[in-house]
């Protein structure tokens, strides 16, 4: 089983590089993803993220402008989505700069197909799916667009329905479900976000 850690600022790692045991690598059949620089023991480290490299809600909820909105009414995933807008928004101005420029400029989900696009799914149970989604996705826009505060900072920086879709779907990807402390937070770590994942591949091959 593959397993992150998460170190503070003054923690401690065995690893030497921030890349751990793990390279980007282009595989054939799943894309762009890590593998391993050479041969693992089972339960060894491959990588470990700092926690204040991480997005995650405190951090977001930490950051000045978000933290002004501290009466607003915000779920975990809009505050880390609003977190990544704000910060993307500062272009090379942001210390999480490098991460920003690492992630997708568009995802391949249904969240950005067209009707005629999503015409192609009628007959199965993905249309359901994919329209609860965007349902779930334009509900969570409207109740951001209805809190006066909140529709200020969007309107101050030009952020619109499809930015918010763009960060939304890179929480929705690309987080991770962790334990800090006694609860279950979803934090999205450099680096630990390029990790392909599937069923199809059996532990210890290439992948």
């Amino acid at each position: 089983m593959l397993s992150m850690s998460t170190v503070s600022e003054d923690g401690c790692s065995s690893l030497a590089s921030p890349w751990g045991l793990v390279e980007p690598y282009d595989f054939p059949d799943t894309g762009r993803g890590l593998r391993c620089v050479r041969a693992v023991a089972e339960g060894e480290e491959l990588l470990a993220v700092p926690l204040e490299e991480c997005w995650h809600e405190m951090a977001a909820r930490r950051a000045p402008e978000l933290a002004a909105l501290a009466d607003a009414s915000l779920s975990e995933t809009d505050a880390i989505a609003l977190h990544l807008l704000l910060e993307r928004a500062k272009g090379d101005g942001s210390e999480r700069a490098a991460h920003l420029r690492s992630m997708p400029p568009v995802y391949d989900s249904t969240l950005f197909w067209s009707e005629a696009e999503l015409a192609h799914l009628r007959g199965s149970d993905w249309l359901d799916l994919a329209r609860r989604f965007a349902e779930e996705l334009e509900a969570d826009w409207a109740a951001l667009q209805s809190q006066p505060a909140v529709a200020a900072l969007l309107s101050r920086h030009g952020l619109g329905i499809e930015a918010y879709r763009w960060a939304y779907a890179t929480v929705k990807s690309r987080a991770a479900e962790v334990g800090m402390g006694d609860e279950k937070k979803r934090l999205l770590a450099p680096r630990f976000d390029m990790f392909n994942h599937s069923t199809a591949v059996a532990p210890g091959s290439s992948h």
